[in-house]
């Protein structure tokens, strides 16, 4: 496992928060406005050292008209995870493999509602995706980072190969495919591979596929954002996840 030495920063009411409760965070600084303090204190650990700042000095610290709420953490990155690190014979809830997904918001999206339907990881390639760091990233997973591992791949047709010798099911979600609702019945132990806006799935990956399978849609506009794509697949195979 290796221990990223770069920092990190974080901002929005949720997702700071479950950064300050992760004991795996090394804090640096937290800055807040006067009137958030005042909410936030009874949730910061003691040792947390605090700078109660203007929301101009935060407004400058994060992309421009994003919604900051006041606060804005300095941290450490979260120790990096491999695959190899993923126990694959306990794997109740499915993975999610992301194909070049490069739009930070759909990321961030889609680390949300895995943390919500108990996925068991996140992963994508090291190219043309955003990093783990990423300020959007964190601000749009609403603090779920701190519960989903964000897995980085040097090349995902690889990464399936491994988990296929490993006995996990590699499923495309492809408006090709056979019926979502018919595969959640018959795959168990299984990565969902996904693939970027507009492009989907790459052929290489595509070809890497156990099985393509399809969410139900109107015939006369199937097309949805690869994070609602992606709830919609991890809730059809998250019931194993809450036995």
């Amino acid at each position: 496992m290796k221990k990223p030495t770069n920092k990190q920063l974080i901002f929005g009411l949720h997702a700071v928060k479950a950064a300050l409760q992760n004991q795996k965070r090394k804090i640096i600084k937290l800055y807040m406005i006067e009137s958030v303090f005042r909410k936030m204190e009874a949730f910061i650990p003691p040792a947390v050292n605090i700078d109660i700042v203007d929301p101009s000095f935060i407004a400058k610290k994060v992309p421009d008209s994003s919604p900051h709420q006041g606060i804005l953490l300095e941290t450490c990155p979260l120790p990096s995870l491999t695959l190899e690190d993923i126990d694959l014979k306990t794997l109740k809830g499915p993975l999610i493999l992301l194909d070049q997904v490069s739009d930070p918001h759909n990321l961030g999206a889609i680390l949300r509602t895995a943390a919500v339907l108990k996925a068991t990881a996140v992963l994508q390639p090291q190219h043309n995706t955003p990093e783990p760091t990423n300020m959007i990233v964190s601000k749009t997973a609403s603090g779920a980072l701190e519960h989903i591992p964000l897995i980085q791949v040097t090349n995902l047709a690889r990464a399936m190969d491994y988990l296929k010798k490993n006995f996990v099911w590699c499923l495309g979600v492809d408006e090709h495919g056979v019926s979502i609702k018919e595969a959640a019945q018959k795959y168990d132990h299984v990565a969902l591979i996904m693939g970027a806006e507009g492009k989907g799935l790459r052929p290489l990956t595509r070809k890497s596929c156990d099985a393509l399978i399809a969410i139900p849609a109107n015939p006369e506009f199937s097309t949805l954002n690869v994070s609602n794509a992606a709830a919609i697949a991890m809730y059809e195979f998250s019931h194993r996840s809450f036995h």
